[in-house]
């Protein structure tokens, strides 16, 4: 965990990321979204672009914002989806909505 002016920042060590994929395949799963909050607004960040946990084409990644001390709300939410490219791209809310359902 490192602590600065934004607030803390966590990343996953190369051990771990190899631990859960490694649980991942023995159990037949995948890997389809990775969910985190940032201490203000719900951006993807260069962090959140250059060290995801979910790494597989057309996964997402959903930050919540405020540190996710309100009540959860979807349209709160930066939506990204990584692309052939590598790249994440940021949903619109009727592509979020046309791809996430909670009951």
């Amino acid at each position: 965990m490192r602590r600065s002016e934004d607030g803390v920042c966590v990343t996953v060590t190369g051990d771990e990321l190899h631990r859960i994929n490694v649980e991942l395949y023995q159990n037949k799963l995948s890997l389809i979204a990775q969910i985190h909050s940032h201490p203000t607004e719900a951006y993807h960040s260069t962090t959140d672009d250059t060290f995801p946990i979910a790494t597989t084409v057309g996964c997402l990644s959903l930050v919540v914002p405020d540190f996710a001390i309100r009540p959860f709300a979807l349209r709160d939410c930066a939506v990204c989806r990584l692309q052939p490219t590598g790249r994440w791209m940021q949903l619109t809310q009727r592509e979020v909505e046309s791809l996430i359902f909670i009951e």
